[in-house]
């Protein structure tokens, strides 16, 4: 509840976020928190999309694993090749958190894992942990 009062009290906090998901319902769910939370948010829906998307400036990228044309996993393998942990961070977002699933994020370069469908305490406490403020 205290990173939510304080995400929601900074009015300086803008960051932008590229959310990965193909499941407009998470989608758009997932970018309504985001914008409450003062976050500029856009969307991918492929990992194509993802990749393409990755090369502008972003604070953080939600990436969902299971995309219709690729891993998750396999994505951030290929955008860990142009940016490091500190200079994006990236948070799985699966429906699945097993701790094999897990070590295979974090093994691929990501910094996290959220459990779909991610709840608004889940994303504030991800952006607090792991994002450059």
């Amino acid at each position: 509840k205290e990173v939510l009062e304080m995400l929601s009290r900074d009015s300086n906090f803008a960051p932008k976020i590229l959310l990965v998901e193909d499941d407009f319902l998470v989608q758009r769910v997932t970018r309504m928190i985001l914008s409450s939370f003062g976050c500029q948010v856009e969307t991918a829906s492929t990992g194509q999309e993802a990749l393409e998307k990755s090369s502008q400036q972003y604070d953080m990228v939600l990436m969902d694993i299971g995309l219709p044309d690729a891993d998750g996993i396999d994505v951030t393998k290929k955008i860990r090749q142009t940016y490091t942990r500190e200079q994006l961070p990236i948070i799985a977002l699966t429906a699945h958190v097993q701790d094999s699933r897990y070590e295979k994020c974090l093994a691929a370069g990501m910094d996290g894992v959220v459990r779909k469908p991610a709840t608004k305490e889940e994303l504030a406490l991800s952006i607090s942990c792991f994002m450059r403020r």
